[in-house]
């Protein structure tokens, strides 16, 4: 089974343990040399953990945060570093299959327990951990649009090794200890902004559909992730191309429970209207419900303002019809008609269309609200609402009938 985590370079930390470690994750960059000692560097602010052979792919964390992978790294950049973790393969360099063979034994045909370690274009990692061959990691990475990847196996083989020159740790490390993440809390929503890099979509009156479509899916992502319980994920966050397929298909990878869409219309016509798939029952239940519930909500917000409803309707979209989730697709006007593209122009009424589709999306998926810690009462209290106080108890019954009939509980106390 793949176990995919999501987490940002800050998180990552080194972990020394004693001399007959208890933790439960200790990761190697490759097995045993033939003399013994272990190939791979383990370095944390400036202390090396382990030996550095050349030309293997090295993790790098700096202090601002700034991760990338790298097979030019030496003991001499140790201090440049936080944080630096070597495998024992590159996987996956600008986006391309490496096709180049390690001279260490990986033992590349057998199903080894492996983690690969992927950057995506925003800078977060993904811990891909299964027990797989080489090749079949690579190829996850690779489909799924990873930008640079690495691999290392798992095994207890960090011992003490002393270097001249190289001021080395005395104890056995545990490193990036993912398998004590837990998996991406759900529900996890992918959002999609349509098109980018090579692909611009539709442009007119100096407004281009890859921007608007990345704008308003930051905006749309920025308030989930700032009032909502979840995993809120989004296909490109810079302007990148990215396939149309590959779109859905980091959607299923990650796990995804709802994709959303986000485009600008074109080719002559005007007005709003919104897309789930043709068929894929029973998800298309599902998915008619969310699309009903968005569009209404953002019609009422654009009918004011003139803008023409096309209505809810369904098509054959590649990102709808090779989404496992339920997948919505929204025509945020048409770039090509002036009197939408001046909607689309005016940065606050650009600003409420996403926020208002963001707050319908999130009821109609059912996001739930965060809480913070004012929110909670303190231990041994409660919160209580209180309707009204009576003199009569036949007002109070003729109140409480009323609040059970709407289904609250409630009940008469006498003071």
């Amino acid at each position: 089974m793949l176990h995919g985590f999501l987490i940002n370079a800050k998180d990552l930390h080194l972990s020394t343990s004693g001399s007959n470690p208890t933790l439960p994750l200790r990761m190697s960059a490759s097995p045993y040399r033939k003399n013994g000692m272990p190939y791979g560097l383990v370095a944390s602010n400036g202390m090396v953990y382990t030996s550095l052979p050349e030309g293997l792919p090295s993790l790098v964390v700096y202090n601002d945060g700034g991760v990338e992978i790298r097979s030019d790294f030496n003991v001499n950049d140790i201090a440049t570093a936080r944080f630096v973790l070597s495998g024992s393969k590159l996987l996956v360099s600008e986006g391309k299959k490496v096709n180049k063979d390690s001279d260490i034994d990986t033992k590349d045909n057998k199903k080894c327990n492996r983690i690969g370690i992927g950057i995506l274009k925003d800078g977060r990692l993904l811990l891909i951990h299964n027990e797989c061959t080489t090749e079949e990691l690579q190829m996850i990475f690779y489909e799924y649009n990873i930008w640079d990847a690495m691999m290392t196996t798992i095994d207890d083989v960090f011992i003490d090794y002393p270097r001249g020159g190289v001021k080395m740790g005395t104890a056995p490390v545990t490193v990036l200890e993912a398998l004590d993440f837990k998996e991406l809390p759900h529900p996890i929503v992918v959002i999609d902004p349509g098109h980018g890099g090579k692909d611009p979509g539709a442009s007119a009156f100096g407004l281009r559909e890859k921007d608007l479509n990345l704008i308003g899916a930051r905006i749309v992502y920025n308030y989930l992730v700032e009032n909502y319980e979840g995993t809120f994920l989004m296909t490109r966050d810079s302007d990148s191309t990215m396939k149309l397929e590959d779109r859905p298909m980091y959607a299923n990878t990650m796990g995804a429970d709802f994709f959303l869409s986000l485009h600008v219309n074109a080719a002559g016509g005007e007005g709003y209207e919104t897309f789930t798939y043709i068929g894929k029952e029973p998800i298309n239940l599902i998915e008619q419900e969310i699309q009903n519930k968005v569009h209404k909500d953002v019609m009422t917000f654009l009918a004011p303002h003139g803008i023409i409803d096309r209505g809810a309707k369904q098509a054959n979209f590649c990102v709808l019809r090779k989404s496992d989730c339920p997948a919505l697709l929204v025509e945020n006007l048409f770039i090509d008609n002036l009197k939408d593209n001046d909607f689309l122009q005016d940065v606050n009424l650009f600003k409420n269309l996403y926020l208002v589709t963001a707050k319908a999306y999130a009821q109609a998926i059912g996001l739930q609200p965060k809480v913070s810690e004012d929110d909670v009462a303190p231990d041994g209290q409660l919160y209580r609402v209180q309707v009204g106080a009576y003199r009569f108890k036949k007002n109070a019954e003729v109140v409480q009938a009323r609040l059970q009939s709407a289904g609250f509980d409630a009940y008469i106390k006498r003071e």
